[in-house]
């Protein structure tokens, strides 16, 4: 879905340290994963928050980040979840009304035990987030509400981006005066008050997935026609 090219554009490549993500939630260690790059080849730290444990072996196996094994909600609690089948996963699913059951298709639900993300932070002494991929399927509201947003990074937590795959968020992000972005092709992109993206210290307008040129159809079929090309 683009973020960590972006991140990447926009933001890595211009530093000399790497940065810190928390992934809520991250799924698979590796497919479709929003921080897989980020951790392994740019050496940034993290936390991955994944209730489902049929990723839970993989992340272990395959990741640096620590692993969070819970769900997070407003509040620790048990809360019942659908979770998807198989290593690619899809989207986990807190049950909260009837017709979160429908689209289940009859899976059974799941209890799980959650945490509050202000919890989380405080037990692995987190102050700052670069970058935090957010995308638990309606959830958002609850899982931040008990985060106390600071962005002087005195007293609470410091975000500096956030990735968000669904609108449920973007009233906590805009009461908290975050730059709110809609890009083509990429999820909701939220930049903390203040916060000017590396690539914007450089003089340099932030790129986005749109902008990028693609191959037009004519070199498309040269290349196709030039991987059918006997070796000689």
């Amino acid at each position: 879905h683009w973020q960590d090219w972006w991140i990447w554009q926009n933001h890595a490549q211009y530093r000399k340290e790497p940065g810190f993500f928390v992934d809520l939630a991250s799924n698979d260690a590796m497919w479709a994963s929003n921080t897989y790059f980020l951790e392994q080849c740019l050496g940034w730290r993290g936390l991955c928050i994944e209730p489902n444990p049929v990723h839970h072996e993989r992340i272990r196996a395959e990741r640096k980040c620590t692993l969070v094994p819970n769900c997070v909600s407003d509040a620790a609690k048990t809360i019942e979840m659908i979770l998807p089948d198989g290593f690619h996963g899809g989207a986990a699913r807190v049950v909260k009304q009837q017709s979160d059951l429908r689209l289940a298709r009859n899976k059974k639900p799941v209890q799980m035990e959650c945490r509050t993300l202000r919890s989380i932070l405080h037990e692995h002494k987190v102050k700052h987030i670069d970058f935090m991929s957010l995308d638990i399927e309606g959830h958002e509201p609850e899982a931040m509400s008990t985060l106390k947003l600071d962005h002087g990074g005195e007293h609470g937590v410091t975000i500096d981006v956030v990735s968000a795959e669904t609108n449920s968020s973007a009233a906590y992000w805009r009461a908290g005066n975050y730059r709110h972005y809609s890009p083509e092709g990429m999820e909701q992109v939220f930049l903390r008050p203040g916060y000017q993206m590396p690539i914007e210290e450089a003089g340099k307008p932030i790129l986005w997935p749109a902008e990028v040129p693609t191959c037009s159809a004519e070199l498309k079929a040269e290349a196709k026609a030039r991987s059918m090309d006997p070796v000689m």
